[in-house]
């Protein structure tokens, strides 16, 4: 007579996700968090997106500004379908060309201008229209938004540069242009060495600019989506041109710090992949993951 076989079973818990993400909010990171905009369906309402990193810095729409005239700046709009690269998200902001949209989260770095500087941004231009370097979806520092000029901004713009209103840095130097009508990572980031930027649509990282231009201390710390510059109405005092561009942003991460290439690199690798913590019932849920067989011995 055969033995009976007796089957061990080995489960464990489900696993989480790659050990190579790194949440913004981790705690080997989150010392330097200063903003994070996301998931706009449940975090904008009444013209403000509230900041999801727990310091208060929640993007408020600008309204009147009245220094060389006046012009009033109105809140974007929620588009909840829209086509986003990070995973957590299907919903945006919606920046339109015919409208004078913009967003402020004033001092979001203790009134004091940043030196190393980390951004983490995803949008989609989703139509082009007019000058390329006056489409700046989002920055620190904005004439728009202040109808002044201090300079030293640092704000984000499609030629690509990065623009500082006293000057540029990289125009004709990247070695990728900006997507159009892709909804990508822009990762953006000012150290001593310079300015180092990635445009990525996967997880695989797309340096297009390394170590450019001369590092400076922003002059100001708010920050700023929408039309830094273009917009429907030419900035009053700066020139008639105007960029009717039509843009979305579904998310923003802004540290005060130059993260390393490795944090760049699983931060921008959670965005795409990141998915949510299981729920209490999954992890009581069981894998099977080893089956034993054993012969139970003859007396």
């Amino acid at each position: 007579m055969k033995s009976p076989i007796f089957i061990a079973l080995i489960a464990i818990g489900v696993g989480s996700a790659s050990a190579a993400t790194l949440a913004p909010n981790d705690p080997s990171v989150s010392g330097n968090l200063q903003l994070w905009l996301t998931n706009a369906a449940g975090t904008f309402s009444g013209g403000t997106w509230s900041d999801s990193s727990g310091n208060g810095n929640d993007a408020v729409t600008v309204g009147t500004v009245n220094v060389n005239a006046p012009v009033t700046y109105v809140s974007p709009t929620l588009n909840n379908s829209a086509g986003t690269i990070d995973a957590a998200n299907s919903s945006a902001l919606a920046f339109t060309g015919t409208a004078d949209d913009l967003l402020r989260s004033s001092g979001i770095n203790g009134s004091a201008g940043l030196a190393n500087l980390t951004i983490f941004s995803v949008y989609n231009i989703t139509s082009l229209v007019g000058t390329s370097n006056l489409t700046r979806p989002l920055g620190f520092g904005s004439i728009a938004g202040t109808q002044a000029n201090p300079g030293n901004h640092f704000n984000l713009a499609t030629d690509p540069s990065v623009r500082k209103d006293n000057g540029q840095i990289g125009s004709g130097n990247y070695s990728a242009t900006i997507p159009i009508a892709t909804s990508f990572i822009r990762i953006s980031r000012m150290d001593a060495g310079g300015v180092d930027e990635w445009f990525n649509t996967s997880i695989a990282l797309n340096p297009v600019l390394t170590n450019f231009g001369t590092p400076y201390t922003t002059s100001n710390d708010d920050f700023y989506l929408g039309d830094l510059r273009g917009g429907n109405t030419a900035v009053p005092g700066f020139g008639a041109a105007v960029a009717r561009s039509n843009f979305e942003i579904s998310q923003v991460i802004v540290f005060n710090a130059s993260l390393t290439d490795q944090q760049v690199a699983d931060i921008n690798e959670w965005i795409v992949t990141v998915v949510p913590e299981p729920s209490a019932a999954t992890l009581l849920g069981l894998a099977i993951s080893l089956i034993v067989l054993r012969r139970r011995r003859r007396a």
